[in-house]
């Protein structure tokens, strides 16, 4: 066997060291085992701490024989392959994805037993070639993986295996324009599997239906391929979802994903079919963490809304209204994002109307579009062109004149605060995470009245170190994203938390601050109460993420964008400044998304994060994958949330007229609208809001990290959108 010159170097490095030998082959099985696994998830942090471990595993293993070395080294060498490529991906770095091509080939040319020869390794590298566009490269490894199969007997025709790469040669020979071939190659794979029931025969038939649109049929065509594929998941959905576990019902979504971006590349062929997908998905997103019964389990009326239609929706519109859905998705045959708009008014039916591309944004805002940073804002939102590419003049005519818009966002628009881009005297526009939240008009139980208890968390002391406390689950991935991230001190003078409890005088609500805002108080309080505020820091480190590692030949089971955005409680920094010490089984001040759902925030109305970006997170298609998914899946009802990094004199204003219309008996919408309108226009009290000091008003700006304080006088004015339109408000219905 030939070895490279870095191969050798590394594995010398590898048996140098070494001379006790204090590990097993079985720990170093199982730990690479849990590199895959990690790899499945695309947690790089995770797949990173696994290979270093190996290493240091492998160097005491001392005597072991070549072979077995070489196995293992390999093994190693492509967890680290996959390292660079998912964050490759994430990043858009090609050099890290050439790095990953070379880690594979390495672990390739070691021909290590424990990799079947190279089949293994010619997957990774097609996945990889594919994501490069390199269709001829990713054509050569699977042909040699279904030459290893038919050499070795191990697989043939009619097995799932062989089915699915035969599949996958499909859809790359439809890329490289081989029409003919691909449809027979598609045909003679979904006519030879053995289980025509089985989702692995649905998956094969959503390829079929891809490959039907890439190589240019008739739409009607790949239009009854999606259907089939449809009804088919659709039915096993409602089948089997509820007797999977979270984790189970979110790999479950991440192979149906695939199939949801690419029917929308159908457009206006059957408007009813993507409204009725498009309700089914977000349905089923919704339900991926959440545990409403003593099982963990989505109840019975959590399933049954994932029957829902459009007919359904169209129940709930009243005259004037209108639901949009936008998705966001990649034409047959494109590599650019496109956008459409599914409409819905009363008494008509579903129609799809083509909005302007996504990519005309980037092109005019670059990356101020995307960036968490206010002093960007005003030059975004104060472009004319802004709103016509958003609310199109298509569009604006098909609503027909309709005065309250509920839309739910997709891909770019979650970034963006489209509900403010309508002209004064126009609409208003209600955002929604899906309109099948309709559904909750006239529920009690999402109605806020003024005297529900409300918890406040403000005044956080961050750099406090608590006494530990033991928790059955704790967001390692969130840690170690964080590790050493320094949050600093936010001053008491703007926590509004404080001066909202006072305005509220309810000696029903409890308000934590200082040594008491621990995350294992929020923890054990949060599902008990109507109304919760968190004043505090919140960070995205995946909001300027657009990479997505999953490809047609090998869809994403999941991944670690919901341990990618938090928020922080007492005791955050003294935790972070560790590594691992404690964070497995012991809170750490850290509440990342992922945390968040898995928590029962079902009496929770109105949750509000007075925080940094805490409406961001990694945007895919099926929305953003932050601390909005986490609430959803929680059951929390009304969410308000920020766009961009906040300033904190003026979110105090903002949140202390938003809940003191509340407590006067406005709902939700009329007080935040009410709210954004006393910012505006100056009419907010100093004194009421009890953020006043001797010498002026204490003004902290997070861009600096550091605070002011100034006189009346010196007051900046807060009518401008970095100010105004940070905040949105979701799924406030009524």
């Amino acid at each position: 066997m030939k070895l490279t010159g870095r191969i050798v170097i590394a594995l010398a490095m590898l048996v140098s060291g070494g001379s006790v030998r204090a590990a097993s082959t079985a720990e170093l099985d199982s730990l690479i085992s849990e590199g895959n696994r990690a790899y499945l998830l695309g947690q790089q942090l995770r797949i990173d701490e696994v290979v270093g471990e190996g290493y240091m595993m492998l160097r005491e293993l001392w005597s072991l024989d070549d072979d077995e070395y070489m196995s293992y080294g390999a093994s190693l060498r492509k967890l680290e392959g996959n390292m660079n490529y998912l964050e490759g991906c994430a990043t858009g770095n090609a050099d890290q994805l050439e790095l990953a091509e070379r880690l594979y080939m390495d672990a390739k040319e070691m021909d290590a037993q424990r990799f079947s020869t190279g089949a293994l390794i010619d997957l990774e590298l097609a996945q990889l070639y594919y994501k490069q566009k390199r269709y001829d490269d990713a054509l050569g490894c699977i042909n040699a993986v279904l030459e290893y199969y038919d050499t070795t007997g191990i697989y043939e025709p009619g097995d799932t295996e062989w089915n699915s790469v035969l599949l996958q040669r499909a859809i790359i020979n439809a890329r490289l324009g081989n029409d003919e071939e691909a449809r027979r190659e598609a045909e003679e794979a979904l006519s030879t599997f053995k289980d025509k029931k089985s989702l692995d025969y649905g998956r094969g038939r959503r390829m079929y239906a891809k490959i039907l649109g890439l190589t240019g049929v008739d739409r009607r065509e790949a239009l009854k391929a999606y259907k089939e594929y449809f009804a088919l998941q659709k039915a096993d959905a409602l089948e089997r979802f509820a007797g999977m576990n979270s984790k189970g019902r979110e790999e479950y979504w991440m192979m149906l994903r695939p199939f949801v971006a690419d029917a929308y590349a159908l457009e206006d062929a059957d408007p009813e079919f993507l409204y009725d997908l498009t309700l089914f998905a977000k349905g089923l997103l919704m339900q991926l963490d959440a545990a409403t019964d003593s099982e963990g389990r989505p109840t019975r009326r959590n399933l049954e809304e994932l029957s829902l239609t459009w007919k359904d929706i169209r129940k709930k519109l009243k005259p004037g209204e209108a639901a949009v859905e936008f998705v966001q998705y990649t034409p047959f045959g494109s590599e650019e994002q496109a956008m459409g708009a599914l409409l819905l008014l009363p008494g008509k039916k579903p129609v799809w109307v083509q909005q302007p591309s996504p990519t005309l944004l980037e092109k005019r805002f670059g990356p101020l579009i995307d960036d968490g940073l206010r002093k960007t804002k005003d030059r975004v939102y104060s472009d004319p062109k802004l709103p016509g590419m958003v609310w199109s003049p298509t569009l604006m005519d098909a609503l027909n004149g309709a005065k309250t818009i509920f839309f739910a966002p997709d891909g770019r628009y979650h970034t963006l605060a489209v509900e403010y881009l309508l002209p004064g005297d126009g609409p208003e526009a209600r955002r929604l995470t899906s309109t099948r939240r309709l559904m909750d008009r006239g529920r009690a139980d999402r109605s806020l009245k003024a005297e529900d208890a409300m918890l406040l968390y403000g005044d956080i002391d961050y750099d406090y170190t608590p006494t530990p406390e033991e928790c059955a689950y704790n967001d390692y991935d969130a840690y170690l994203a964080f590790n050493y991230y320094k949050f600093p001190i936010l001053s008491a003078e703007t926590d509004e938390s404080r001066a909202i409890a006072r305005l509220r005088d309810n000696p029903s609500d409890a308000r934590m601050r200082g040594i008491f805002a621990t995350e294992g108080s929020f923890r054990r309080l949060a599902g008990n109460f109507p109304s919760i505020l968190i004043s505090t820091h919140g960070v995205s480190l995946s909001a300027n993420k657009h990479g997505d590692y999953s490809t047609d030949l090998k869809p994403a089971v999941c991944d670690d964008a919901l341990s990618s955005t938090v928020i922080s409680f007492t005791g955050v920094n003294p935790c972070m400044d560790e590594y691992g010490s404690i964070a497995r089984t012991h809170y750490d001040g850290l509440v990342s998304a992922r945390e968040l759902s898995g928590l029962d925030l079902s009496r929770c109305k109105l949750f509000t994060m007075s925080a940094c970006q805490t409406g961001l997170g990694e945007v895919g298609a099926d929305g953003v994958y932050g601390l909005q998914r986490g609430l959803k899946n929680a059951g929390a009802g009304a969410m308000l949330v920020s766009l961009w990094s906040v300033q904190s004199d003026a979110t105090a204003r903002l949140m202390t007229a938003f809940y003191r219309r509340m407590n006067e008996g406005e709902s939700m919408r009329a007080a935040f609208r009410g709210a954004r309108e006393d910012l505006k226009s100056g009419a907010y009290s100093v004194e009421a809001h009890n953020i006043s000091t001797p010498a002026g008003t204490y003004f902290f700006n997070p861009a600096t990290m550091a605070g002011e304080v100034m006189t009346m006088d010196e007051i900046p004015d807060y009518d401008f959108p970095q100010y105004t339109d940070a905040f949105i408000l979701i799924d406030a219905i009524d």
